[in-house]
């Protein structure tokens, strides 16, 4: 027995997402939808877009200054230092926050000088963790202090020498780096 499957050879509208327009040839597929919805849809979906579109729907056509005042937002949240004379001339309920497009890496010694800090501060919690374990420890019934799995456990956290540790952090953060390019 030979199924024959029969595809109508009409263009069906084509979406931007792959994953969409598989979506859509499964839909026609098991026969949720036809060819034609689906085109409709997109139709539908295309004007809603040019009716939103600045460009297509004649936003600020017919009012130059308005036009200019849009022009001139947008080189502002482009420009890092706008100047003063622009700003004013914006109302403030049609300006755009400023937004940063880039961000610049850290120097070495400020990567240096924020990974030292992040170390001493995590050490500085390990060492209060650790007195906390030990008054946990100080404070176990007599019948657990020795050789029982909690002891044994807490002596391990109490043995740690987290003060060397905290001590070479505060040093790495104390320490005077190198600039370079010669302005050491």
């Amino acid at each position: 027995m030979t199924a024959t499957i029969t595809v109508e050879s009409k263009p069906v509208a084509t979406t931007s997402n792959p994953a969409s327009r598989a979506s859509e040839l499964m839909q026609i597929a098991d026969g949720t939808k036809t060819a034609a919805e689906i085109a409709s849809a997109s139709t539908e979906r295309s004007k809603k877009h040019r009716a939103l579109s600045p460009l297509r729907n004649g936003e600020n056509a017919g009012d130059p200054e308005a036009s200019a005042k849009n022009m001139k937002r947008q080189l502002v949240a482009l420009d890092d230092e706008p100047d003063s004379d622009i700003e004013d001339e914006i109302e403030p309920e049609t300006a755009a926050p400023a937004k940063s497009t880039t961000t610049k890496a850290k120097s070495r010694p400020a990567q240096w000088l924020a990974a030292a800090t992040a170390a001493a501060e995590a050490l500085r919690e390990l060492q209060d963790l650790q007195s906390e374990y030990a008054d946990w420890r100080d404070s176990l019934p007599e019948n657990l202090q020795e050789g029982s799995a909690t002891s044994e456990k807490l002596d391990g956290v109490c043995d740690l020498d987290i003060a060397s540790a905290l001590s070479t952090a505060e040093e790495a953060e104390g320490l005077d780096l190198p600039l370079g390019f010669g302005r050491d």
